[in-house]
């Protein structure tokens, strides 16, 4: 399938100049191609390095960090004087594979699972050469390569009618919230929240350092919200209430829902306005496991999408959360008191807490310490049930919507699935047809 192969080169920092070739690095490339605009320079000498040539119809895919293999495109057009670094892997097409179906046949959700479930059981975060050249590339004639990439194409164009539905589904969750707030915000005694607004200050507390050089939002109002929570007797502290506060498993050892003692894994993914999802679930393979699950355990993700939370139900209780999770045993509190804290999270005001204590850029994140001083509200078991029950019939209204939504996504997969495997049978038109009558039944 390849020729004129190969990794990219190292030029020394030391060597980076104003007026050279670009130099383009992992971070510099998505699937919708090359970023010029961020790259840096290196001295023209360096374009010697064939191996490091970018060329026209070059495919180039990050090898590593987070995104490895995930992250990768097409030089469609003539480039631009510039070399790829070590990160990259960068290889030529032979004559009879389109670059374009390639691309599209490794991004696939079959490969992409493949590669991740190596990289995750051998621990590393690189796509090694052996794992490049294991891949599996079916053999289709290049003219019906390019139908199916057309086809493929005017699919997407179909599929938005799901997309759409789940985004309505979503902005009307939005709606539901702000209600939801609303009765929090008078029961409790909070302030009104203001819409967030660019400040020209970025606010620390005295004891942190931090060299972060952004704003979040209204600072202000998050200060003041801290304060109400400090003042009013209904507001604790995490750490004050919690009996136990762990993260989830950091090893992860993938395997099949039907292998022997597979246990359900849950990723931050999996976690979603108050639910645990079943789209797209994983699994691993059994071992000794030092985390506990119970009715009375709160799931929160602490990472990436940093704020959503969870609490298992009696037949999720042997989950496995992943390390990005974490654990908050609340053993001491009654359940409806429970199920109100998991409520306040998803309230605005939960939500402003979260955004203003994470730290990172393109992955936001939480310490474990920061959490421990995230305020909830403590109440009494009758004030709670109280509360929960105003609160209710919105809750059932998201959760409809969720369960909508998840429907959506599901079919979504599996119709796109089936459209994949009936165009690879090369038979692109009727593929087209089917998936048009399918969307159209579902949208009935």
């Amino acid at each position: 399938m390849t020729e004129d192969a190969s990794y990219g080169v190292l030029p020394p920092s030391s060597c980076y100049c104003d007026d050279g070739i670009a130099l383009v690095r992992s971070s510099n490339i998505s699937n919708d191609g090359i970023d010029y605009s961020s790259v840096v320079q290196v001295p023209a000498e360096w374009m010697n390095s064939e191996r490091a040539k970018i060329k026209k119809n070059d495919i180039l895919i990050s090898i590593k960090g987070a995104r490895a293999f995930f992250d990768m495109c097409v030089v469609n057009d003539e480039p631009q004087a510039s070399i790829v670094n070590g990160s990259i892997f960068r290889f030529q097409c032979k004559q009879n594979y389109d670059p374009n179906f390639i691309t599209f046949w490794l991004l696939s959700k079959q490969i992409q699972s493949i590669v991740y479930r190596e990289r995750a059981n051998l621990g590393i975060s690189y796509i090694s050469s052996p794992s490049l050249s294991a891949i599996q590339v079916p053999l289709i004639d290049i003219d019906d390569q390019i139908k199916i990439l057309d086809s493929i194409k005017e699919s997407y164009g179909i599929l938005s009618n799901l997309d759409k539905k789940i985004e309505e589904n979503k902005f009307e969750q939005e709606g539901i919230n702000e209600k939801m707030s609303e009765i929090f915000q008078r029961k409790l005694h909070l302030p009104l929240q203001q819409k967030t607004l660019e400040q020209k200050v970025f606010l620390v507390p005295c004891d942190r350092q931090t060299d972060r050089l952004d704003v979040k939002g209204n600072q202000l109002a998050y200060f003041r919200l801290r304060k109400t929570f400090i003042d009013n007797p209904k507001f604790k502290s995490i750490s004050s209430i919690a009996k136990d506060i762990s993260n989830g498993l950091p090893e992860r050892v993938y395997c099949d829902a039907s292998d022997i003692n597979a246990r359900r894994y849950l990723l931050v993914a999996d976690i979603k306005n108050g639910t645990i999802s079943n789209i797209s679930p994983s699994f691993i393979a059994n071992r000794e496991n030092k985390i506990t699950l119970s009715e009375k355990t709160l799931l929160f993700t602490r990472k990436g999408t940093v704020g959503e939370v969870a609490m298992p139900k009696q037949e999720q209780l042997k989950y496995v959360p992943c390390y990005e999770i974490i654990c908050v045993d609340f053993e001491d509190l009654e359940k409806s008191q429970i199920e109100l804290i998991r409520l306040f999270f998803i309230s605005k005001y939960g939500r402003l807490q979260v955004y203003f204590s994470c730290s990172g850029g393109q992955m936001p994140s939480i310490s474990q310490e920061r959490f421990k001083e995230l305020f909830i509200p403590l109440l009494t078991e009758g004030e709670c049930l109280e509360l929960n029950n105003s609160l209710m019939s919105y809750i059932q209204e998201i959760e409809t919507l969720l369960q909508k939504s998840e429907d959506f996504s599901s079919t979504k997969n599996l119709i796109f699935k089936n459209f994949i495997q009936e165009i690879l049978l090369k038979s692109p038109k009727n593929a087209l047809k089917n998936l048009k009558l399918a969307i159209e039944e579902v949208l009935k």
